[in-house]
């Protein structure tokens, strides 16, 4: 997952001999032989063979189970889809808590020194969840046109709180763009 490894990788930004990494209450400081240990780590826990057989198994159990429910092939096809997209994100977000778990232990002194890397994985997270209740509002709304002004209120209320998570999600992505190259 060379893709994967990449942005993970994007995440240390060089500075003189070592590296920041930004989180929340500001920057993280590591050397280079750190960052090619926490990638190693994150590289064992994402190539982990063990846990990709955990996820095809389950990935197979499921659509299964829900044939053998009187389900069809339909149901298969979805239920497999939110598996292998659910084994991704999670082993995805469990690899990076490596850097955070690691980063605790070396918190710089100035807190306020910077501005944080927004969290992409976090914001397709929100959006994904915000996307799917408003899809969720749509289908009501359509299946019983004649009570809808609810469904029609959330879907406008969930699709209006995803434009505003784009937004500052893009609006934090160019103060943190802004800072590092100096501007």
């Amino acid at each position: 997952m060379p893709i994967f490894e990449r942005w993970f990788r994007s995440r240390f930004v060089p500075e003189g001999d070592s590296y920041l990494y930004w989180v929340r209450e500001g920057a993280v400081r590591f050397e280079p032989g750190d960052v090619e240990a926490l990638v190693a780590e994150w590289r064992q826990i994402v190539a982990n063979p063990l846990v990709w057989v955990g996820w095809v198994l389950l990935g197979a159990a499921l659509p299964l189970w829900m044939i053998w429910q009187g389900g069809d092939v339909q149901a298969f096809g979805i239920a497999l889809a939110v598996v292998a997209n659910t084994a991704l994100v999670v082993t995805l977000v469990y690899a990076d808590g490596v850097v955070g778990r690691a980063a605790e232990t070396r918190m710089l002194d100035r807190p306020d020194e910077g501005v944080p890397q927004p969290s992409l994985v976090a914001n397709l997270i929100w959006v994904a969840v915000l996307g799917s209740w408003a899809w969720q509002s749509v289908s009501e709304f359509y299946k019983s046109p004649g009570a809808g002004i609810f469904e029609l209120g959330m879907t406008l209320l969930f699709a209006g709180a995803i434009l505003l998570h784009i937004y500052q999600f893009l609006r934090n992505w160019r103060r943190w763009r802004a800072q590092l190259s100096g501007k």
